[in-house]
């Protein structure tokens, strides 16, 4: 899921293009951090390019000592040119940060523009009854039994289930409790994940519902709920 590595209290999770001109990056990291952030892209044509990003951090945050980050690129015009000569490839992108310009820590980026014409990846609606076509599973820990039922349905022809890893965050060696970040996150950072998921699926879907396994929608006319929001 995330990567720690040399950035230090930062977990990165995943970066979104959402535009020609604009990068979202997910994050989870330490509240008090003021580190300003730097993307780097780099392509087959092009070497590396800069671009800032802004941000806000927490400078109070009694609860917890981690919380999820989004953290947004500046207007550039060297950003819309690399995407525009990348002929539909995506770029290679490196988080750094203006502290330490020399490290480059690979983010995995991923296509959320949302396409004005033509067919889309997927329909999302709620539940294969309602007529769902994909689903994101947020994993963080899971009975056997529970991975055998989802196992069943990614052999499944019907749907299309992603399951996306949101395990504990990484430590390394034998690390103390005061200082283990998953004991001073709020709550695994649901809301975060649920920002994950809107990115992930953003231009695949026509609709998107955040739910728990045990949440039912119900329509209440006789018809789906797909056919419902489709009529309204």
């Amino acid at each position: 899921m995330a990567k720690k590595g040399r950035m230090e209290e930062i977990y990165l999770m995943a970066a979104y293009l959402v535009s020609s001109s604009m990068i979202k990056l997910a994050t989870i990291r330490k509240c008090k951090l003021s580190a300003t952030l730097l993307l780097r892209l780099k392509s087959k044509q092009s070497g590396l390019v800069t671009i800032q990003m802004t941000q806000h951090p927490i400078s109070t945050c009694p609860w917890c000592d981690f919380v999820g980050f989004f953290a947004l690129t500046i207007k550039n015009r060297k950003l819309e040119e690399l995407l525009n000569e990348s002929d539909g490839m995506l770029p290679k992108v490196y988080l750094s940060r203006t502290d330490r310009p020399s490290l480059l820590e690979p983010v995995k980026l991923y296509d959320a523009r949302v396409l004005p014409y033509g067919p889309r990846k997927h329909k999302l609606a709620f539940w294969i009854a309602q007529g769902v076509t994909k689903f994101y599973i947020y994993v963080h820990s899971m009975a056997p039994e529970v991975n055998a039922l989802l196992w069943v349905y990614e052999k499944s022809a019907e749907v299309d289930v992603e399951r996306v890893n949101w395990a504990p965050l990484p430590t390394t060696g034998d690390i103390l409790d005061d200082n283990d970040p998953n004991l001073r996150i709020y709550r695994t950072e649901v809301v975060t994940s649920i920002n994950d998921c809107v990115l992930r699926s953003r231009g695949h879907t026509r609709y998107l519902v955040s739910s728990d396994l045990d949440e039912i929608i119900v329509a209440r006319k006789e018809a789906s709920l797909l056919k419902m929001l489709d009529k309204e």
